[in-house]
């Protein structure tokens, strides 16, 4: 069996998943987004 190389990755967005204000415009707030947990991977053949 030959050997193939493997990646993989995980990343992790707001990782407290705390509460806060992205942006204000024009009066407006914008509310930040909650933790996103995002898996990826890639095998070499």
């Amino acid at each position: 069996m030959q050997e193939k190389e493997v990646t993989l990755r995980m990343n992790v967005e707001n990782l407290t998943d705390k509460h806060y204000w992205a942006s204000a415009n024009g009066g407006y707030l914008t509310q930040g987004d909650p933790r996103l947990v995002k898996f990826s991977g890639t095998i070499d053949l």
